[in-house]
């Protein structure tokens, strides 16, 4: 059947990234620079509390981002900073830089699940990764940016 599991989205889901936006605000978005800069990153604390609840409790917690598997090192090491404890992490592989952000994380699902998680809750800021998430049959919920 599988282990239980939530999943995480990191950027504008549980690291606040709007220090660095305006690295996508330009008329030719630096990617480098957005990902180079992810160090300064503050958890969004009500997410990371829901996360710890859900470890604490039995649920595994996993992270399925956008993020490029090359920047796992450097990620790794935010959650640690932070206190983030997580069973698993699934990356974009590094060769899709520019495809559809729910066609990755289809892709990661899968990963996710050939792995035996068994994931039952998703928590992402992006609505076309939430109605993704229905479609494979894990319930979704939207993060929302405020400010």
């Amino acid at each position: 059947m599988g282990m239980r599991a939530w999943i995480f989205d990191l950027d504008k889901t549980m690291a606040d990234s709007t220090h660095r936006a305006h690295h996508l605000r330009q008329e030719h978005p630096d990617f480098d620079a957005w990902r180079s800069d992810t160090a300064g990153d503050s958890p969004i604390s009500e997410i990371v509390e829901i996360a710890k609840m859900a470890r604490s409790s039995g649920v595994k917690v996993i992270v399925i981002t956008g993020r490029r598997e090359a920047d796992r090192c450097h990620t790794s090491a935010w959650l640690d900073a932070h206190g983030i404890a997580i069973d698993a992490m699934f990356m974009r592989p590094d060769g899709l830089r520019n495809a559809d952000n729910s066609a990755v994380k289809r892709g990661l699902l899968y990963n996710a699940r050939a792995k035996g998680y068994r994931p039952v809750l998703a928590f992402d800021d992006h609505i076309e990764c939430c109605g993704m998430y229905l479609e494979e049959g894990v319930r979704a919920l939207w993060v929302a940016q405020y400010g």
